[in-house]
C-alpha cells in the first residue's frame, strides 16, 4: 500500500511524526474507521490545530485497518467507480 501525506507549513510536525508511527508499525479513530468501512474511503484529512499527535497516530492505524464492508454503501460506490472508468 502506498500513503501520500500533504500538509502546509503549519502541519509539517504533525505529519512528521505521523510518517514516523508509520514507519514503525475520517479527529476520531471511529469517523477513520466507518470511512474506510462504510464508504471504501481512499483518504483521510487531519487537522494538526485540533487533533494531537497520539490521536492523529490512532486515527491513522484505525483507517488502515479497516476493510469496506459493502453493505448499504455499496450502490453508491460502485456508481462512482462506475464514473471513475468513464473518465
Amino acid at each position: 500500500m502506498k500513503l501520500a501525506l500533504g500538509c502546509d507549513e503549519a502541519a509539517y510536525e504533525l505529519k512528521m511524526i505521523i510518517k514516523n508511527h508509520l514507519q514503525q508499525a475520517g479527529h476520531d479513530t471511529y469517523s477513520a474507521e466507518r470511512a474506510s468501512r462504510s464508504n471504501d474511503a481512499q483518504i483521510i484529512t487531519i487537522g494538526s490545530r485540533v487533533v494531537g499527535p497520539e490521536l492523529a497516530k490512532a486515527i491513522v492505524d484505525k483507517f488502515l485497518e479497516s476493510t469496506f464492508d459493502g453493505g448499504k454503501s455499496q450502490p453508491k460506490v460502485d456508481l462512482i467507480s462506475q464514473y471513475e472508468s468513464q473518465r
